[in-house]
């Protein structure tokens, strides 16, 4: 009983770390199996450009059944921007989308990407 009620511990948590060192820390100490039950993961503000790093991390392959990842979307563009005072909304909607889209091809298709971009604004 233990067995099959504690894989519900990581497929209904959506897992979020403060930076990139504490979550490979978390994932190097988690079993194959264990990680095959996570659906959701948030990234960290501090991660945010996760997917232009040097190394390359593929969530959908760390957790192979993730569905949903959370981004801040807002942070991965104002990162690469040095200033947005004078974009317009379409000009930053447009390149909210297009890290979106680069996120997406990094990971697996049927993997949703989920960003709250104008909260954070």
């Amino acid at each position: 009983m233990y067995e099959e009620k504690h894989g519900l511990l990581y497929a209904l948590n959506t897992f979020s770390f403060t930076d990139e060192e504490s979550m490979r820390l978390w994932i190097s100490c988690r079993s194959q199996n264990q990680r095959r039950q996570i659906r959701s993961f948030k990234i960290a503000r501090s991660m945010a450009g996760y997917h232009k790093s040097p190394h390359k991390i593929r969530l959908a392959t760390v957790f192979p059944q993730l569905q949903t990842i959370h981004i801040d979307l807002w942070h991965v563009v104002n990162m690469d921007m040095d200033d947005l005072d004078g974009s317009s909304q379409e000009d930053i909607s447009c390149m909210v989308a297009s890290e979106k889209s680069l996120i997406q091809k990094n990971e697996d298709e049927s993997v949703k990407i989920v960003g709250d971009w104008l909260q954070a604004a």
